[in-house]
């Protein structure tokens, strides 16, 4: 199996846009969620995640581990904690998961 790319993550948001024509569940979401974390495209994975809540769609752990993962992979860690305690807020425990992408940049950075 090929890696997502750009215009991959571009064609797959144009969808999106769509998603109440399509019926398009959070599970499809989740799956663009992961396709910016592996691109770290930070930026898009929360204009997705504010495209779940306008299509009155529940976020679940999967959609906040994916913005965790995709901000941590775009060397925001900052950010990703900032959606680790949003997470939280929500009820959902952290798991390895969550915390593995922000492990793994602040080992990169040497900041743990």
């Amino acid at each position: 199996a090929r890696s997502a790319t750009q215009q991959d993550l571009a064609k797959g948001i144009q969808y999106l846009a769509k998603s109440k024509e399509l019926g398009l569940d959070v599970i499809s979401f989740n799956c663009m969620l992961h396709a910016c974390a592996r691109l770290s495209q930070a930026t898009q994975a929360e204009g997705i995640f504010k495209s779940i809540e306008g299509c009155q769609l529940e976020p679940t752990q999967v959609t906040y581990n994916a913005v965790i993962s995709s901000k941590s992979q775009a060397g925001d860690v900052a950010a990703a904690v900032s959606w680790l305690d949003r997470m939280v807020q929500k009820t959902f425990v952290p798991d390895v998961v969550t915390f593995t992408p922000l492990l793994t940049e602040l080992t990169r950075i040497r900041d743990l």
